[in-house]
């Protein structure tokens, strides 16, 4: 189907074609107070196709149940045809090998039986509320949740020899405990998104998970001020691939759309901060040996010690910038323009960990989980968040839970004169990775 694409593409006038194939086979569980209410299967394979006739680009996303060749070719040619011109469109990509290799792939995925997934699901949801249970809690309800778990097979096809395919597995796990005790009530989520499947590792998370639902009852407001704000590893990845990840995108240097324009470099934060994007790390969520565009990946430092070293770029940036691509092209739907995005985005880990930034600090407020991050601002750098999950501590004595409270900053001025320390308890999860940090002086708006 592909090549007869491409064929029909070159055939109606479009000098340069690309389609780009996404198969999706996926298990599904859905969870509703502690029953698992729902088990499905299915399978969607997406079609990219994007064309270019001189300068002018388009590009349309197709299914398997509405494919019609001709029809479809005809709609993306004249969708190419009433473009603008862009006048840096270099063309797509040739063939861009490298000398890496990822593992993306997990038998234990491939070859699970529906029986065992259940199965894991139910251990992971018993987990959960029986380690609430063990702080002697009333009740402990998995009050909603789902479990995801499959493959996906990607092929990437153009006329410049770029012929890249592979088959990825994935498994995401989301569930939401709430508990109920004499204090008060609270509730915590635990999300998982991985290309592997460690039993062992969701076992754990669900241990932690449960233990920290009961620590929130009856939490509230603090008053206002400034305090020592102490971000747990997931709290922290939150932020980061939120304000960070943005910015890191050539595309958005390009179009001043990022504090680190004309900042390569150039020191933009703390000697204590190293990023680096990692598409080999074995059976993260990011991992994988080509971009969307085909081209190969590899890792590659972007912040060293403080230092910016090289914003991110697909085949487009890498032309209007004069250098080469990072394999890191991505879309945001197969048909969509390739824009420059991350893979795995790690802030290396360096000492301490949450526990002993709690113990050393003096107050500070504990940050496990947020609301409302989404509302920060990648182009000015600027931090806003909701706590949902928090604790003011001092001395390493808890105080009172917190929630409610609104915490502000600039992320260049936390990981920089603000930056107290990077923790080396580094957690990967959902294609990101961070250690705790221990920033001074964050504004918190609380009563």
């Amino acid at each position: 189907m592909l090549e007869k694409l491409v064929e029909i593409s070159i055939r109606k006038g479009l000098s340069e074609v690309e389609v780009y194939s996404i198969e999706s086979n996926i298990l599904s569980f859905t969870v509703s107070n502690n029953m698992v209410k729902e088990a499905s299967h299915s399978r969607i394979t997406n079609i990219g196709l994007r064309g270019a006739a001189g300068r002018k680009t388009g590009g349309i996303t197709l299914t398997t149940l509405n494919i019609e060749p001709e029809k479809a070719v005809s709609e993306l040619v004249g969708i190419v045809n009433s473009s603008p011109e862009d006048p840096y469109w270099p063309g797509f990509p040739p063939l861009i090998r490298r000398a890496s290799s990822t593992t993306c792939l997990d038998r234990r995925i491939t070859d699970i039986s529906d029986e065992e997934a259940l199965k894991l699901l139910l251990n992971t949801m018993e987990t959960l509320r029986s380690k609430a249970m063990e702080k002697h809690v009333e009740k402990a309800i998995v009050v909603e949740g789902s479990l995801n778990l499959g493959t996906q097979k990607i092929r990437v096809l153009n006329l410049h020899g770029v012929d890249a395919s592979s088959e990825c597995t994935f498994i995401s796990m989301w569930l939401t405990l709430s508990v109920e005790s004499p204090s008060g009530s609270s509730d915590k989520s635990m999300l998982i998104a991985k290309r592997g499947l460690d039993e062992s590792y969701i076992l754990k998370q669900a241990e932690e998970a449960g233990e920290l639902a009961t620590l929130f009852t009856n939490a509230g407001l603090v008053e206002s001020g400034v305090y020592d704000l102490i971000l747990a590893p997931e709290a922290a990845g939150l932020i980061i691939s939120t304000v960070l990840t943005p910015a890191f995108s050539a595309l958005n240097i390009l179009e001043s759309r990022s504090p680190l324009k004309d900042k390569t470099g150039k020191q933009v934060a703390s000697q204590q901060v190293s990023i680096i994007d990692d598409p080999l790390i074995p059976l993260e969520l990011g991992s994988r040996g080509f971009d969307d565009e085909g081209v190969g990946t590899y890792s590659k430092i972007v912040v060293d010690k403080g230092v910016f070293k090289q914003p991110l770029h697909s085949y487009y940036t890498a032309s209007r910038m004069s250098t080469e691509t990072t394999g890191n092209g991505f879309r945001r739907s197969p048909g969509s323009p390739v824009q420059p995005g991350v893979t795995n985005l790690i802030l290396q880990p360096v000492k301490g960990d949450l526990n002993s930034f709690i113990n050393e600090a003096g107050r500070a407020l504990v940050v496990y989980e947020m609301i409302g991050y989404w509302m920060s601002n990648p182009v000015n750098g600027i931090v806003k968040a909701t706590v949902s999950h928090g604790l003011l501590v001092e001395k390493g004595r808890v105080i009172q839970p917190v929630k409610g409270v609104v915490i502000t900053g600039n992320i260049y001025e936390w990981l920089n004169n603000g930056l107290v320390g990077v923790g080396g308890d580094l957690a990967v999860n959902n294609g990101v990775g961070s250690p705790s940090l221990w920033i001074h002086g964050v504004n918190v708006a609380g009563k």
